[in-house]
């Protein structure tokens, strides 16, 4: 009896974190596609609209995202295929080549930010639609970057009733030692 109530206790303060990890959680766990980064919204430059999304949104300090460029004509609203894009994460940051995934017009490159607070994310153009910049389009979006994330309340919770578990076995080991009850017998509380 106490056996099932703690195996059921044990299953209800994880069942969420089981969830969570095989993507039935909630949609700003990073499950849901890429949401949009900076508060700035849609620049436009040269007439192209650029817009920034970061899959998991927001970027978080020491933790990598997939961050997507997203590149329309500001004329028609189509995307725009087979650019040369580059992305960076602060202002003084490498550049790293951006390939174009998934969906036309998505430029996508993995970065990390190092620190957490408002950094620019820099998208860098050199080439769209048959046309070369030289020097490169560089536009700055400025992102706030939440803090490293920690271990959530449901791995805590687990811990906690792993730890109460652990100790109610220990208490009822020393209990029978003191009482010096044999091991065939039950221990009378």
């Amino acid at each position: 009896m106490i056996v099932a109530l703690l195996a059921a206790a044990l299953l209800a303060l994880t069942a969420p974190t089981v969830a969570d990890a095989h993507g039935e959680g909630d949609a700003h766990m990073g499950h849901a596609g890429p949401m949009a980064l900076s508060g700035v919204g849609t620049l436009t430059i040269e007439g192209f609209h650029v817009e920034l999304l970061g899959d998991p949104a927001p970027l978080a300090a020491g933790r990598s995202s997939a961050v997507v460029a997203r590149i329309s004509s500001a004329a028609t609203d189509e995307p725009v295929s087979g650019g040369t894009v580059s992305l960076g994460v602060g202002e003084d940051g490498d550049l790293v080549p951006a390939g174009e995934v998934t969906w036309a017009g998505s430029y996508t490159a993995s970065l990390t930010a190092s620190r957490s607070g408002v950094t620019q994310v820099r998208v860098a153009i050199t080439a769209l639609q048959a046309r070369h910049f030289h020097p490169a389009l560089v536009l700055g979006f400025p992102v706030e970057v939440a803090p490293a994330p920690g271990i959530g309340w449901q791995t805590w919770s687990a811990l906690l009733a792993v730890v109460l578990i652990a100790g109610a076995g220990l208490y009822a080991v020393a209990l029978r030692a003191r009482l010096g009850t044999p091991a065939a017998e039950a221990t009378n509380l």
